[in-house]
């Protein structure tokens, strides 16, 4: 008796029912698979986390350490602190600071050191000086080695003459708490580091009259305009302005009760138009805008904003 076999080619290896062991390797790639990927994503969303929280990481160094005990070291120096630290998403370029705060007196002496140090990356330096009369004149800068190759390339830039600046703050501004950096269109902008004061604006009236002293004093053009920033006042004086805009002001303060007074420059509001705001009492707002409009400045007729203290 004879059988027939069924007719066709035999199936392939991928035709063929896979067995337990195959079936184990699928598996085992499938879930590695997904775990890579899901891997690959809460990196990606630590990285990210980390760019937006600007996370530090640490790297030390031995040689900003060297630097900062010789810093530390220099008479009328004190509170010297240092960080190392690199971000993602590089880990790459380290950023170094020095902090310390310094007697006017001693100023010299630590730029001088600034110059002949030897620390071999950009380092940023944040000095708090404290003068005789009681200011604070915070100063920021960074050194480079990279920056050209003469011998001054580790010095300190502020922008402009700081011991001069210092000194003249000093004697202009005593008690006041501030901070003087050059802006990118070239003025000069003096911010308060202090909180609003009870008493109002009135403890920055003497950076306002001095204005064109401390432009001299720090070796700028003096045909620049000068920012003068805190809590409870932003004013922006242009050349010759100084004398009208502390008559002003004076009066706002001790006359009409104004507590903060804001000029917004054309550019810098949606209506591209100077504005001014002012906390003041609801009675007084009639008064004040009689006085800003006949005060001569470039604001008489920029339209006031009042807000109630």
């Amino acid at each position: 008796m004879s059988t027939t076999l069924p007719s066709g080619t035999p199936p392939t290896l991928e035709e063929r029912p896979a067995g337990p062991r195959a079936r184990i390797r699928r598996g085992a790639r499938l879930t590695a698979l997904v775990l890579g990927v899901v891997g690959l994503l809460v990196w990606g969303l630590l990285l990210f986390a980390w760019m937006i929280d600007e996370t530090h990481f640490d790297r030390p160094s031995v040689e900003l350490d060297a630097l900062a005990a010789q810093v530390d070291r220099l008479p009328g120096v004190s509170q010297v602190q240092t960080d190392r630290w690199v971000e993602a998403p590089a880990f790459a370029i380290p950023t170094s600071w020095l902090s310390a705060v310094v007697d006017a007196a001693a100023l010299p002496r630590l730029l001088r050191a600034a110059c002949s140090t030897a620390h071999p990356e950009p380092l940023t330096w944040s000095l708090r000086v404290l003068t005789a009369a009681d200011a604070e004149v915070a100063l920021h800068a960074t050194s480079d080695p990279a920056r050209g190759a003469g011998g001054d390339r580790l010095c300190l830039d502020f922008g402009f003459d700081a011991m001069a600046l210092v000194h003249e703050l000093d004697r202009a501004a005593p008690g006041l708490a501030i901070q003087p950096t050059v802006l990118d269109d070239g003025g000069l902008a003096f911010i308060a580091l202090d909180e609003e004061a009870p008493g109002g604006f009135s403890r920055l009236l003497p950076l306002v009259e001095h204005a064109p002293d401390l432009i001299s004093a720090a070796g700028l053009d003096p045909n620049i305009q000068v920012e003068i920033s805190s809590a409870d006042l932003d004013v922006q004086l242009a050349p010759g302005e100084s004398d009208a805009y502390l008559v002003l002001l004076t009066r706002l303060a001790d006359d009409l009760a104004v507590r903060s007074f804001w000029s917004i420059p054309a550019g810098m509001g949606q209506d591209r138009v100077d504005k001014v705001q002012i906390v003041a009492p609801a009675d007084q707002h009639t008064a004040i805008e009689d006085v800003v409009g006949a005060s001569g400045l470039r604001i008489a007729g920029a339209p006031i904003g009042f807000i109630e203290p």
